[in-house]
């Protein structure tokens, strides 16, 4: 995986779930089940890097909460 400011403004499916460190079915869900912002030209489907982190954000846990 490239370094996180060598990555497009818009991933495909495969390097968003890459850089999440998720299954591509995983972001799949996400974003046709759950919500996560996409954009939909025909049939590609790019998210944008700055969406998914401001998705992913909520849901970060603290290291010292993981038990």
């Amino acid at each position: 995986m490239k370094d996180d400011d060598q990555l497009p403004r818009y991933l495909t499916m495969k390097q968003a779930a890459q850089y999440a460190n998720v299954a591509e079915n995983t972001l799949r869900k996400w974003v046709y089940r759950d919500g996560l912002p996409a954009v939909r030209r025909g049939r590609v489907v790019r998210i944008e890097k700055a969406a998914l982190i401001k998705w992913l954000e909520p849901n970060i846990i603290p290291a010292k909460n993981i038990k």
